[in-house]
């Protein structure tokens, strides 16, 4: 049962780390840039669009090798595992 459960475990780490992060950047954004609306008093929608979706390419940019490295990782411990199932 535990080969089964510890990549699975494993890939479930993965896929929340590679979402939550740019989920975080997005949030805090989003928070200083409705700081910045509400004490000018603009009030437009679009506003927080762009800086939001650029904020979260940076960031997707920058973490990429590590996402690379750990997916690489998590993919050698997938291939190592599966003559045990």
């Amino acid at each position: 049962m535990t080969a089964i459960s510890d990549p699975l475990s494993q890939g479930l780490l993965l896929a929340a780390l590679f979402s939550g992060i740019p989920l975080l950047v997005s949030t805090f954004v989003s928070l200083v840039l409705s700081i910045v609306q509400a004490a000018t008093q603009i009030q437009d929608q679009s506003l927080t669009f762009l800086p939001r979706l650029v904020a979260v390419c940076l960031t997707l940019f920058l973490i990429s090798p590590w996402m690379v490295e750990k997916l690489r990782d998590y993919l050698e411990l997938i291939l190592q595992d599966l003559p045990m199932l």
